[in-house]
């Protein structure tokens, strides 16, 4: 992604800065430009301290992903990852306030249909990191997710975007490819 001396080209650089912007964006309050409002936005916004964990947590799952499927294969990788999944999810349901197995009414079908997607897309995921550059298969993902998820907020859920939050956005979806083209050297 870089070249030989680990300095990102020009494009790379300016593909991390318009995802930056992109995601200070997604936090500034209507009416400020000041940066102190955008980390207090952030800060306010509820579930922001488990939003920070994903993302660093969920930036190392790649790359681990892609070394486990290497060494044990598409299969067996994704097997053992949803086993310890599973796992962590049931002691999480039996330590935590929200201890039941028990289905709230009307909750089935969408259970099943999330997991069915979840499960198809996870196993698309290890055989595309088995044939590609992790960093390809994740830019795409990130940028069909960012556009799938605001088409189903804004239509199934009434989720409101206002001029800045689409702007960062689409900066965010401009940014991320062009950290991805390879410098030229």
């Amino acid at each position: 992604m870089c070249s030989s001396d680990l300095t990102p080209a020009l494009h790379q650089g300016l593909g991390v800065g318009l995802a930056a912007v992109g995601v200070m964006l997604l936090y500034l309050p209507p009416g400020s430009a000041r940066i102190g409002d955008i980390w207090r936005n952030f800060r306010a916004e509820p579930g922001a301290l488990p939003m920070m964990g994903v993302a660093l947590t969920w930036s190392m799952t790649a790359p681990l992903d892609k070394i486990a499927v290497a060494q044990a294969g598409v299969a067996l990788h994704g097997v053992i990852l949803l086993l310890l999944v599973c796992s962590g999810i049931a002691a999480w349901l039996i330590f935590s306030r929200e201890g039941t197995f028990r289905l709230p009414p009307g909750s089935r079908a969408v259970i099943v249909w999330a997991g069915l997607a979840a499960g198809l897309s996870f196993a698309l995921q290890l055989v595309a990191y088995s044939m590609t550059l992790v960093a390809f298969v994740e830019a795409l993902k990130r940028i069909a997710e960012i556009g799938v998820t605001v088409a189903i907020g804004v239509f199934l859920f009434r989720e409101a975007h206002g001029p800045a939050k689409i702007a960062g956005l689409a900066l965010i979806v401009c940014g991320v490819p062009l950290m991805l083209v390879p410098a030229s050297g």
